[in-house]
């Protein structure tokens, strides 16, 4: 539907479309894409890079999108970006950096490890809008 209504505006505008749905019963993870950058899921000491090879949506007559499969667990830490934090993971090797030893990122509270993430990728002279989410796969409290 949204790839339709920017077509419809007879010129080309590009978008990018990044949604994650997480079934925390069985902790399947559902990543759909369509141009967006890659997401990371941080895991005891490991980082799993999840990314399409699609492009935005406005671009093709067809939506171009990927759903990628990803099973979570308790502890894991998902980061998602925009293209304005990192286009792809090759063009900005100091995420990798910041996401396995910013202790904010692993261990702190979540608005604060995302605002590191905007904040480094805004020092680091970004051309584009940063946006990022960081949540924690957590057992529910009670």
């Amino acid at each position: 539907m949204l790839n339709q209504i920017i077509r419809s505006t007879g010129r080309e505008c590009p978008a990018t479309v990044d949604a994650a749905q997480i079934d925390l019963t069985t902790g399947e993870a559902r990543f759909i894409k369509s141009g967006a950058a890659p997401s990371f899921v941080l895991r005891d000491g490991s980082i799993f890079r999840l990314q399409s090879k699609t492009v935005p949506i406005g671009i093709l007559r067809a939506l171009d999108a990927e759903m990628i499969r990803f099973d979570v667990r308790q502890g894991d830490t998902v980061v998602m970006v925009s293209d304005g934090a990192a286009r792809s993971f090759e063009e900005e090797p100091w995420l990798l950096d910041l996401l396995t030893s910013d202790e904010e990122i692993l261990y702190g509270d979540e608005k604060r490890a995302a605002m590191t993430v905007v904040g480094e990728a805004a020092v680091r002279g970004s051309k584009d809008d940063i946006t990022c989410g960081v949540f924690r796969i957590m057992r529910k409290a009670g």
